[in-house]
């Protein structure tokens, strides 16, 4: 039962990253066009504003270049943490694959049988990806 909970608790990392890369991704738009603004100084909206309002828009981004440390945190924790979904099929066949080599029933069944599960499994994929 541990396991399911920390399948759950991966699920979930997973979810937190995916919201994490998307307010990264929308805060790093929003900056690089505050970027352009601030460093074109024909646009009509930049030069409507005063000193106090420039220098405080130039402060902010200063440091544009550090808004993507959060960005590749995201990719990292994404490319870390599979979905919950996966992660129960990892779990899923990795106990299969546990209890077919240590079980002596398991080790009984003819190769025709095997065959018979890996066609029947492939076929159950197709169908899946099919209702998609």
């Amino acid at each position: 039962m541990n396991e399911l909970y920390i399948i759950r608790l991966i699920g979930m990392i997973h979810e937190f990253a995916v919201a994490f890369f998307i307010i990264s991704i929308v805060v790093l738009i929003y900056k690089g066009i505050m970027y352009a603004v601030v460093n074109a100084d024909s646009v009509d909206i930049y030069q409507e504003l005063n000193d106090f309002q420039k220098e405080r828009i130039k402060t902010k981004l200063h440091n544009f270049y550090k808004g993507f440390i959060p960005l590749i945190c995201a990719m990292i924790a994404l490319a870390i943490f599979p979905t919950e979904e996966s992660a129960l099929k990892i779990y899923g066949f990795g106990s299969v694959i546990d209890y077919m080599q240590s079980s002596e029933e398991a080790k009984k069944l003819p190769d025709n049988a095997l065959k018979a599960i890996n066609i029947w499994l492939e076929d159950f994929q197709e169908d899946k990806s099919q209702s998609k």
